[in-house]
């Protein structure tokens, strides 16, 4: 039965590290999926010229972004666009404060300037991103194995406090 608890204790220790690294993958994740949506927001900005409700609309349909819960909040909204944005994004916890100042920045712009304007920003907006995002995943690599093993350690620490 004590072999047990020690199994059940060292799986505990090693599952609690594995979530920690996989909480900063999905950061880096994340990133990626919202540098994603703002490249279709350019691209649909470009070429189709859409409203910015009907642009949210159509965002919020595509199954890549479903996991953007402040894409989905604010396009339940669209009509009170940038209000809807704003309180969408400050509503989601995925979000850091880095990434709600860069999202704010793209709603301040959206609809608000000339088409070009609205693409400059975005361009920006995406290079800012993109350094998150690179800092994100190294923070993943290099803090990911650290938080795998203090996981395992302390699992281990306890096991042998146990004995």
């Amino acid at each position: 039965m004590k072999l047990i608890g020690m199994i059940l204790l060292l799986l505990t220790g090693l599952i609690g590290g594995c979530s920690a690294a996989e909480k900063l993958r999905h950061r880096a994740a994340n990133l990626l999926l919202i540098r994603q949506c703002i490249q279709t927001m350019i691209n649909e900005l470009r070429f189709q010229l859409p409203l910015t409700s009907d642009l949210l609309q159509d965002l919020s349909r595509n199954p890549a972004f479903a996991s953007l819960t402040f894409l989905q909040t604010a396009a339940g909204h669209a009509a009170r666009f940038p209000d809807c944005w704003f309180s969408a994004i400050e509503q989601d916890p995925a979000l850091s404060q880095d990434e709600r100042a860069v999202l704010k920045t793209i709603g301040q712009t959206l609809g608000s300037t000339t088409l070009e304007g609205q693409l400059d920003v975005f361009a920006i907006c995406l290079e800012r991103l993109h350094d998150l995002q690179r800092d994100a995943e190294r923070k993943a690599s290099e803090k990911g194995n650290l938080y795998r093993s203090l996981g395992l350690l302390s699992a281990v620490f306890f096991v042998i406090l146990l004995l």
